[in-house]
């Protein structure tokens, strides 16, 4: 099944919509087979831009997804077209519901041993057909590292989720230890056991819908000095290669 795909200052994102990203899942989890997913947020578009390996890892992956405002809004201005994006947390409950659907084998690693207990407990209950075959906190003492990999890569779990952040930290330890996960679909999940477990609060379906992700965001952390900085670098590039068409 193939997508669109355009760049973004040389990075790639994937036109695809929500129920074509579920029917997408359907396929890979139905025939077991492997797929790399990227949730690209404003940070993690603004990450490539300075590290080749992250570019590169989320140029290869099958999906990329869209997770922010901005970089819809970009993607809008460059290519007349428009992008839906969604929160990761949302991403990550497509692929829980369709994976119950299909009675797939699901294992969750990162986020704190509380945060994803409660996380494992939410789905359970939420979405029945899924199986739990592993969960494994962020932080596993450097002895017991090996173990846990072996347990990993003998789970062979056709869904994959990692908690490990909203950065490059995220998909690049992913990258590294591909091996381990290569049985199935892989995808980076930010935040979203924080959100699962009800630790973080996220804006409802229908504010993503209606494109208030980036106000939301900013409404609750009006002083991100950092957020700000990447979002002006950003719309400037856009501009610029408004300006200059070569540059997209």
């Amino acid at each position: 099944m193939a997508f669109a795909e355009y760049y973004i200052f040389g990075i790639k994102i994937t036109d695809i919509s929500r129920d074509e990203w579920r029917n997408y899942l359907y396929n890979q989890l139905h025939h077991g087979a492997y797929a790399r997913i990227i949730i690209l947020s404003e940070k993690k578009l603004f990450q490539a831009l300075f590290n080749r390996e992250l570019k590169e890892t989320i140029n290869q992956a099958e999906v990329v997804l869209c997770s922010s405002s901005l970089v819809a809004w970009i993607f809008g201005r460059l290519y007349s077209k428009i992008l839906k994006p969604s929160l990761a947390v949302t991403y990550a409950l497509d692929a829980l519901s369709v994976a119950s659907e299909c009675q797939s084998t699901v294992s969750f690693f990162g986020s704190s041993k509380k945060k994803l207990f409660a996380t494992v407990k939410k789905v359970t209950k939420s979405f029945p057909g899924v199986k739990v075959v592993s969960v494994y906190p962020r932080r596993i003492p450097l002895a017991d590292q090996g173990k846990v990999f072996v347990a990993l890569r003998k789970s062979a779990a056709k869904l994959a989720l990692f908690n490990l952040g909203n950065s490059k930290k995220e998909e690049l330890w992913i990258n590294k230890n591909y091996e381990i996960f290569k049985q199935g679909v892989t995808i980076g999940v930010d935040d979203s056991f924080d959100v699962i477990s009800g630790y973080k609060s996220v804006p409802s379906i229908k504010m993503q819908d209606k494109g208030f992700l980036g106000l939301y965001t900013f409404l609750r952390n009006p002083l991100n000095i950092a957020k700000i900085f990447r979002c002006v670098i950003l719309v400037c590039l856009c501009l610029n290669c408004k300006i200059f068409p070569k540059n997209k």
